[in-house]
C-alpha cells in the first residue's frame, strides 16, 4: 500500500515550488504553508520595509500580507503569474493601504491641531503635555512613538538640542528632525488625550 507524499517530504529531496506549497496551503495544509512563509519572509520583508520604513509598521503590514495569503491562497491563478509576482503585488497593496491610512490619520491629527487654535509653539504644547499630564502616562504615550520620532522628542525637551543640533548628532537632514518633532508631539497630543 502506498501513501501519498506531504509536499514538504519528498523522497528526491528536491523541495516543492511555492507554486506546490500554496496549493497545499489553500487545501488547508499548515505546515506547507509554514514553509512557504519561510521561504518568501525575508524578500517580503524587505520590499515592505522599503516602502513603510518603520519596523513596527514592517512587522504589521507582513503579518497582514500572510494572513491574507493564507485567508486566499485558493485564488491564486498560475496562469495569471507566478507565485512570487502574486505575494509581491498583495505585499505592496497592504503597505500602500497602510501608508494611506497613516496619512489619513495624520492629516486628520494636523487638521485638529488647526482647528483648535493657531498654531502653538512645540514649547508650550510640550509644557502643557507636562503640567495636565502625569509623568506616567507621558512615558507610555513616548513608548508608543517610532524610535526614531522618541529620540528626537527626548534631545529637544531633556536635552535641550536645537533641531540643527538634533540632525548633526544623527546624521539626518534638518528638514526630517523638524517633522518628526511635529509629528511625534500631534501623536503625544492625541494619545495623551484619548488617555485623560
Amino acid at each position: 500500500m502506498t501513501t501519498a507524499l506531504h509536499p514538504t517530504d519528498r523522497l528526491d529531496a528536491v523541495p516543492p515550488s511555492l507554486a506546490e506549497l500554496l496549493v497545499a496551503a489553500a487545501a488547508g495544509d499548515e505546515l506547507a504553508f509554514h514553509a512557504f512563509y519561510t521561504r518568501t519572509r525575508g524578500q517580503t520583508q524587505a520590499l515592505v520595509r522599503g516602502l513603510v520604513r518603520s519596523p513596527e509598521t514592517t512587522a504589521d503590514v507582513v503579518q497582514e500580507v500572510y494572513a491574507t495569503a493564507w485567508q486566499h491562497a485558493g485564488r491564486y491563478d498560475p496562469a495569471r503569474g507566478a507565485v512570487q509576482a502574486w505575494l509581491t503585488t498583495l505585499a505592496r497593496r497592504k503597505a500602500i493601504d497602510r501608508i494611506r491610512q497613516m496619512t489619513r490619520q495624520a492629516d486628520r491629527e494636523l487638521a485638529h491641531v488647526r482647528q483648535t487654535g493657531p498654531g502653538e509653539p512645540a514649547d508650550e504644547v510640550w509644557e502643557g503635555v507636562l503640567r495636565r499630564v502625569e509623568c506616567g502616562q507621558v512615558r507610555a504615550a513616548l513608548q508608543t512613538l517610532t524610535a526614531g520620532k522618541r529620540e528626537v522628542l527626548s534631545m529637544t525637551y531633556v536635552e535641550g538640542c536645537t533641531a540643527v543640533q538634533i540632525a548633526e548628532r544623527l546624521g539626518l537632514p534638518v528638514g526630517t528632525v523638524k517633522t518628526r518633532r511635529r509629528d511625534g508631539l500631534l501623536m503625544l497630543r492625541v494619545l495623551l488625550q484619548a488617555a485623560g
